[in-house]
């Protein structure tokens, strides 16, 4: 049986806290690029639009940290 110490179990913990965020942000990227796709918003070329979408995203997402 192996033994985890507290620091090790929070250092799981908080590892784990940290890929269900960045899934999250993953998921809600999809669905806005899913939704812009349906609405007609972008070309037939999903590759480019999917990196423009990346790249938008993480735009906002650095606009929005600077200004908190």
């Amino acid at each position: 049986m192996v033994m985890f110490s507290h620091c090790q179990m929070h250092n799981q913990f908080c590892n784990m806290v940290i890929l269900m965020h960045l899934r999250k942000q993953e998921m809600e990227q999809m669905v806005l690029f899913t939704q812009m796709k349906y609405k007609g918003h972008l070309s037939e070329s999903p590759l480019g639009d999917w990196k423009t979408m990346l790249s938008a995203a993480s735009l906002l997402e650095t606009l929005v940290g600077l200004m908190a």
